[in-house]
């Protein structure tokens, strides 16, 4: 910091500088939850529920800086290769409530956390037959893959540790392929792209809607 006093000309004194702080700050974690069941199969949304969010957020509010889940874990767990870092909603807890932690993401002047996850279960139904004779055999028939899609995401408020918010969004689609092999045709659904991009847009609703009922307080 540079202070400039009054010379003896008269000139008028400069007024201190100090360094302004980073825009406030915003990151996504998301959950690897993974699932198996014998009559569905329930795996992780493989959309990508960080670029949605962060897009999302990007797009409708510049005054906040995105900082990659790599940055985030390098500046709160230091000591941690980003590979082995925890990503569990209770290492998000542990943020909140750490003294030390929260003391390192301060040059990073980080607000917000928001916590990503979804799972899509998908069932499948088959009737497939071999037609035809020896040497002249072929596959006949159709499946079908009912998606349930299930996004939701978690807002942390580092000022205010106590008020989280959610978003939830579900998404429903069929794939299917049919044929007379090996003339194929199929449709695939997009219903975890569409469950991602709604997820970012409801992100930006309950962001806007929190940072109003800051402003009138």
């Amino acid at each position: 910091m540079l202070v400039a006093g009054c010379a003896a000309s008269g000139t008028e004194p400069m007024e201190s500088s100090k360094a302004r702080p980073p825009k406030q700050a915003i990151t996504v974690i998301r959950s690897n939850t993974f699932l198996f069941d014998w009559d569905k199969e329930i795996r992780p949304v493989r959309a990508n529920l960080e670029r949605c969010a962060a897009t999302a957020v990007n797009k409708h509010f510049p005054d906040l800086r995105y900082i990659s889940r790599a940055d985030f874990i390098k500046t709160a767990f230091p000591n941690l290769p980003i590979d082995s870092a925890p990503t569990d909603l209770r290492y998000v807890r542990v943020v909140l409530e750490s003294p030390t932690i929260r003391h390192r993401l301060e040059p990073i002047n980080l607000r917000y956390i928001i916590y990503v996850g979804g799972k899509t279960e998908i069932e499948a139904s088959h009737s497939w037959v071999v037609v035809g004779g020896y040497m002249a055999a072929t596959a006949a028939g159709f499946s079908t893959w009912e998606k349930d899609t299930d996004v939701n995401a978690l807002v942390f408020d580092l000022q205010n540790p106590k008020n989280t918010t959610r978003s939830e969004e579900h998404s429903e689609g069929t794939s299917w392929v049919a044929g007379l092999f090996p003339f194929v045709i199929g449709m695939s659904t997009a219903s975890e792209n569409r469950a991602c991009n709604e997820i970012g847009k409801q992100l930006v609703n309950t962001l806007a809607a929190a940072r109003r009922l800051e402003q009138q307080k």
